[in-house]
């Protein structure tokens, strides 16, 4: 059963009388994102000790992007690349402020928040590879994060989760060692097909439509990529060798289904894997964790989980 204060939740956001993604062109969703994430999200997340914006190099060019780091007394920390949510359309490391602010705090971890490139202005592969860029050279500048010989990983929620997936695959390829993968309501499979899809794809904030809206301004409506790995990480030849992941899903998610999918193969693959299959959520949880407590719970529970793999 969805829980109650969930529901109040999502009847808060109702009220707000946006219209949804898949009938807005893509200014009007990033003002209607925006303005629903400045009217729901909550305080704000604790407290860190500082937060630097930076500039790092890719392939494509500079992102910009902010180093968090934690109120601890260690002076070295495992460092997380973090890659945000928002469709691969919208967002930012400010509007995920909140993410970056309670994975820091909870896991002790130095944060590096990406700015991706967003699309349609910038389709498939360049979110992909800047989260890929983005994670080489935290491997290379472990010096001004976390600390040269600490553990390094990637997160990500939902679209962000997706990016974490694919980063995860990439690392292993360029021979990068990461200790964590940490996958918030991944979307790894852009085929569809899944129950949980129809299931859960309207009523509980993520809806089906919005979900292929948010899919053809990031493919460019080449549906000739569905099943390429690095938009549809599952379709991996092999999840073998990848950092230890913690996959976390929610039972009201269109995306539920195909995050037991991708936390199945990749431990059929041999990758340790730690699914945590939350009951009564709603996709997003991290998102309304300040105003929804048995979503603050949740995020507990998966912070806790992600640390305890960081600091072994």
């Amino acid at each position: 059963m969805l829980n109650r204060d969930v529901q109040n939740h999502i009847d808060r956001v109702a009220s707000l009388g946006l219209t949804p993604p898949s009938k807005s062109n893509v200014a009007e969703a990033r003002s209607n994102f925006a303005y629903r994430r400045k009217s729901t999200v909550g305080a704000g997340g604790p407290d860190v000790a500082a937060i630097e914006q930076i500039r790092i190099p890719t392939s494509s060019g500079a992102l910009d992007s902010f180093i968090y780091r934690p109120e601890c007394r260690a002076s070295h920390t495992p460092t997380l690349v973090f890659l945000h949510g928002g469709g691969w359309v919208m967002g930012s490391s400010r509007s995920h402020d909140i993410h970056a602010r309670t994975i820091c705090s909870l896991c002790q971890s130095t944060i590096l928040s990406v700015n991706y490139r967003l699309a349609p202005e910038n389709p498939f592969p360049a979110a992909a590879n800047d989260a890929r860029d983005a994670l080489a050279w935290a491997s290379q500048n472990l010096s001004r994060l976390g600390g040269v010989g600490m553990p390094l990983g990637v997160a990500g929620d939902s679209a962000g989760g997706n990016l974490a997936a694919v980063a995860a695959l990439d690392a292993r390829n360029m021979g990068i060692q990461l200790s964590l993968q940490l996958l918030l309501y991944p979307a790894v499979d852009a085929r569809g097909g899944y129950l949980s899809l129809r299931t859960n794809g309207s009523g509980y904030g993520l809806t089906l439509s919005d979900l292929e809206w948010y899919y053809a301004n990031y493919h460019g409506g080449n549906e000739s990529l569905l099943e390429h790995p690095r938009l549809s990480p599952l379709c991996a030849d092999d999840h073998n060798g990848l950092a230890p992941a913690v996959v976390a899903v929610a039972q009201y998610d269109a995306l539920h289904d195909e995050g037991l999918a991708y936390a199945a193969k990749l431990a059929h693959d041999g990758t340790d894997t730690l699914l945590m299959d939350i009951s009564g959520l709603t996709h997003g949880f991290f998102s309304y964790m300040d105003s929804v407590p048995s979503a603050h719970m949740a995020v507990l529970q998966v912070c806790s989980a992600a640390s305890a793999r960081l600091h072994a």
